[in-house]
């Protein structure tokens, strides 16, 4: 059993070479990017168990930029995972579709949902995102997330409610979304993860 777990992770080591450069996204085609994101973490997981993966992003540009976590007014401001087979099969979601939607009308995100970062600074987070497939049993997988980010379809601070801040009558201020709108569009997607599906 040893030796087996050995030559699994020794094999897993060998097959992630990073497969996409800085701003490469996963159609090939090459752009400079804001930002590079890299994911790492767990080569293998059994059955039903989780999938603990970290993602760095990195701020590559000369300008502070903004990074928002959730949907705002239009903008498909988020992050997405993929994951596919060892036949580059992408793996769907469980039960057939979509386990949750998200209402693009619900509001401009809150200043402390946007993370603004300085020229050359990570930022850190851990995601599971072995919830949002069905696995199709024991085997190699290969992981990639892929943030996408159009400054374009983000509300402006002037769309954003009215509200006093202190003194009546004192604009409300929104810092974090005034370097969002300054942020270039972002479509970069992460180096290639595999990682070995075990009972």
């Amino acid at each position: 059993m040893r030796r087996f777990a050995s030559f699994v992770l020794a094999l897993l080591f060998a097959l992630s070479s990073p497969a996409y450069a800085l701003g490469q996204s996963l159609n090939g085609a090459t752009a400079v990017s804001a930002i590079e994101l890299a994911i790492s973490g767990q080569r293998l997981i059994h059955v039903g168990g989780a999938l603990k993966l970290n993602a760095t992003l990195t701020n590559r540009s000369a300008a502070p930029i903004a990074i928002s976590f959730v949907h705002d007014g239009w903008a498909d401001s988020n992050f997405n995972w993929s994951i596919t087979d060892s036949s580059d099969r992408v793996l769907p979601p469980p039960f057939g579709g979509p386990q949750y939607a998200v209402c693009l009308l619900s509001g401009p995100a809150p200043e402390e949902r946007i993370h603004v970062l300085q020229p050359a600074e990570k930022y850190k987070f851990t995601s599971d995102p072995s919830e949002g497939f069905a696995f199709h049993g024991k085997g190699f997988y290969k992981v990639t997330l892929r943030y996408q980010f159009d400054p374009a379809m983000v509300v402006t601070a002037a769309q954003m409610p009215k509200e006093d801040w202190g003194a009546p009558g004192t604009p409300a201020s929104y810092p974090k979304r005034e370097i969002l709108l300054n942020t270039p569009k972002i479509d970069v997607s992460s180096n290639v993860w595999t990682v070995y599906l075990t009972d």
